[in-house]
C-alpha cells in the first residue's frame, strides 16, 4: 500500500525517480505494450520516497533512458481499485484501494556527476584547441 501517495490524491506534483529496466504487458488488441519500471520514488518538494516502485506505460517521453537514469517529471496522484472482481468462487483476493501516479508530464533525464564532468572535459577540450592567429581572428580545430 502507498499511503503516502494517498495523502496527495487528487493533486499533481513533481518527482524522481531512477529507471530500473523495461518491461511489456499485454494489450487489449495488437502488439504487446512496452512499460517502464521506476524505483525509489521521490517528491521533489519534500525529498521524500512516496513508494519504492511504479510502473509507466513508456511512450515518447520515456525514450532514450536507460537503466539507471534518475529521471524528474510531474504527475497527478489517483487512486485505484485492484484485485479480483470476477465471480469464481475458487478465486479469492480481495478488491483493496492503492494509489498510483497517472499521466506524467515534463519528462527529463537529471544528468549526474560523470555526465556533468564529461560535458566539462569536453568543453575545456575545446576551448584549448582554439588558437588565435596573429591577425587576431580565432580559428577552432574541427575533429
Amino acid at each position: 500500500m502507498r499511503k503516502k501517495l494517498g495523502k496527495i490524491c487528487g493533486e499533481r506534483m513533481s518527482f524522481k525517480a531512477t529507471v530500473e529496466r523495461y518491461g511489456s504487458k499485454k494489450a487489449f488488441k495488437g502488439p504487446d505494450l512496452m512499460t517502464i519500471l521506476l524505483k525509489d520514488v521521490i517528491r521533489t518538494d519534500t525529498h521524500e520516497i512516496v513508494c519504492d516502485h511504479l510502473w509507466f506505460t513508456a511512450g515518447k517521453s520515456w525514450e532514450g533512458l536507460v537503466s539507471g537514469d534518475q529521471v524528474s517529471f510531474d504527475a497527478r496522484v489517483s487512486m485505484y481499485e485492484k484485485g479480483y472482481k470476477g465471480r469464481r468462487e475458487d478465486v479469492f483476493k480481495p478488491v483493496t484501494r492503492d494509489y498510483r501516479l497517472e499521466r506524467p508530464t515534463k519528462v527529463k533525464k537529471i544528468p549526474t556527476q560523470s555526465t556533468v564532468q564529461s560535458s566539462i572535459d569536453r568543453s575545456i577540450k575545446l576551448t584549448s584547441e582554439v588558437s588565435h592567429s596573429n591577425n587576431g581572428s580565432i580559428t577552432q580545430s574541427v575533429e
